[in-house]
């Protein structure tokens, strides 16, 4: 069984399910995810949906790993930038590149069920938030270098606030 969760994780896992949530929503309206504004982003609506469904995949991934105590110890901290946007809980516009497998489809596919399975997989995690706290063992990020569970459950919620902004000032422009 796993130890039980500070309210700071508990918090912070709500957040980012609330955020997947209103990701769905916004998968589910053709109309929405279509729009393009180059001004504003150099991706759709649509791709801003897929490049999350595919970096959130695999950051829950990583999180059933190390829930299953899959993962090893491996040591080290996040870079100073990892800490900064951590800390800060702020990623700046058009500063960094997408690593290749988390890019978006010229024409993403698929994309809500992709988000679908994101929110179940992350809420299947709902019981083993004292473990994922816990936890020691590290994932590298590839900007952010090494991150344990809950840094990974906190960068989610700031990479989602990061392209939410976005697609708000997407749709607004459209």
């Amino acid at each position: 069984m796993s130890p039980p969760p500070s309210r700071k994780i508990v918090r912070l896992h709500r957040a980012v399910l609330r955020q997947v949530d209103e990701l769905l929503e916004l998968a589910g309206d053709p109309q929405a995810i279509a729009g393009r504004v180059p001004a504003v982003s150099g991706w759709s609506v649509g791709q801003h949906l897929d490049h999350l469904a595919k970096a959130g995949l695999s950051v829950v991934t990583a999180l059933e790993r190390a829930a299953a105590g899959e993962l090893e110890e491996r040591g080290g901290r996040p870079t100073w930038i990892g800490r900064l946007v951590l800390l800060t809980g702020y990623i700046p516009r058009g500063r960094g590149k997408a690593p290749e497998r988390t890019r978006p489809s010229a024409e993403p596919q698929a994309t809500y069920e992709e988000l679908d399975q994101l929110r179940q997989r992350l809420a299947a995690l709902d019981g083993e938030l004292g473990r994922l706290e816990r936890s020691r063992a590290t994932v590298p990020h590839p900007f952010f270098g090494p991150l344990r569970p809950a840094q990974w459950l906190r960068f989610l919620d700031v990479h989602h606030r990061h392209h939410l902004k976005i697609i708000r000032d997407l749709r607004a422009a459209a």
